[in-house]
């Protein structure tokens, strides 16, 4: 089965991009978004390296995609899991 990879980060200003993940340096992490149309310029976004994850290729009940270090909650009696 082929699945597209998708990262997610917080950008400088604390807000999540998805895309592709691009690092031009060790310590230096930038999102390059997935455009809906060709036409548009391609722009990298600076984020904050340790908050990169990686989508599972699995998706919770409400469709929402699974990433890397999210934590999922079965029911109120299980405890959490950290993907």
């Amino acid at each position: 089965m082929k699945r597209e990879i998708v990262c997610k980060a917080k950008t400088e200003t604390d807000q999540w991009i998805y895309g592709a993940l691009y690092q031009a340096a060790p310590n230096s992490a930038f999102i390059i978004p997935y455009l809906k149309e060709i036409q548009q310029q391609i722009t990298a976004v600076k984020v904050t390296p340790a908050t990169v994850s990686e989508s599972t290729g699995f998706f919770d009940k409400k469709g929402t995609p699974i990433f890397e270090g999210d934590i999922l909650e079965v029911n109120s009696c299980i405890p959490r899991w950290v993907v």
